[in-house]
């Protein structure tokens, strides 16, 4: 799996969450509250209230290859770029809408502009996710019979 398919993926799992904050309060309680949605499953699963949500939160795990550990990864470095996503909106929730819609049809763009310390991150679990995927696929030797 290529880091930009990876990507494109990972954006999905943070747009269910924008609408978090649809209401003008404390940016930091809202990214917060936000925040905690993604990383904890319980929560999630409550955020998860409309089709698009629960279709974004299947390909986090479709991409994940089912592994739990993966998608809770994946779901934890999307909301260690939520106050990152909020900052470059200046914490207008239309604009963060307008952001993701943009970063899903050129997620090269949104991984360009994400910080380093990021990017590292989701190259070394997408390289995790495809190392699994590749060994998944691994024709499996027939035994030879005597």
């Amino acid at each position: 799996m290529k880091t930009y398919n990876f990507l494109a993926v990972f954006v999905l799992g943070l747009s269910p969450f924008h609408v978090l904050a649809q209401e003008p309060l404390n940016q930091q309680a809202i990214v917060a509250e936000a925040q905690q949605s993604l990383v904890d499953p319980q929560k999630r699963q409550e955020a998860l209230n409309t089709p698009e949500a629960r279709s974004a939160d299947r390909q986090v795990e479709i991409t994940a290859l089912g592994d739990n550990s993966k998608k809770q990864e994946m779901y934890s470095l999307a909301a260690a770029l939520l106050p990152w996503l909020a900052q470059q909106a200046a914490g207008d929730p239309n604009k963060m809408a307008e952001i993701m819609q943009k970063f899903q049809s050129d997620p090269q763009s949104f991984f360009n502009s994400i910080p380093e310390e990021q990017r590292n991150k989701i190259r070394a679990l997408a390289s995790e996710i495809e190392a699994q995927q590749k060994s998944n696929k691994a024709p499996v030797k027939a035994s030879a019979t005597p």
